[in-house]
């Protein structure tokens, strides 16, 4: 894009910040866009002003007050395998002389503990957000 003012179907892109996380490179984008675009919500009137309590736990992700419960997907017990080799696999490499950059081998094998961790957060914050959609 020359023109960071510029405009794609009625929208304004105001600001993109990219980053790299565990060797995987994200945008995120701001966009700026009219009010009329934004498409209402077919939402049925009495679950309207329906309230409910959250309880986050441990077995269950959620239990609601009426009974509902949302079971725990246990992301971080399904990957622990994997996460065991890849640090096993760490903890054998040589770090280097002054505990400083590390060897080639040592940063390939620290990259991979630190994309399972970074898979583990994104699956959790991903069914956080899937239960909060729903709520």
């Amino acid at each position: 894009m020359e023109n960071a003012t510029e405009r794609v179907h009625g929208r304004r892109i105001v600001r993109m910040t990219v980053s790299r996380h565990a060797g995987f490179w994200y945008a995120a984008l701001t966009v700026e866009r009219p009010t009329e675009s934004v498409p209402a919500k077919n939402r049925k009137r009495k679950n309207r002003n329906r309230q409910v309590g959250v309880d986050l736990g441990v077995r269950t992700l959620a239990t609601l007050s009426d009974g509902t419960t949302f079971p725990n997907p246990r992301n971080y017990v399904r990957t622990q395998r994997k996460l065991r080799h890849a640090q096993q696999a760490l903890s054998r490499r040589d770090r280097g002389m002054s505990h400083g950059c590390g060897s080639k081998r040592y940063n390939r094998a620290l990259g991979r503990v630190r994309r399972i961790h970074a898979r583990i957060a994104v699956q959790r914050a991903d069914n956080i957000g899937k239960l909060t959609t729903w709520l």
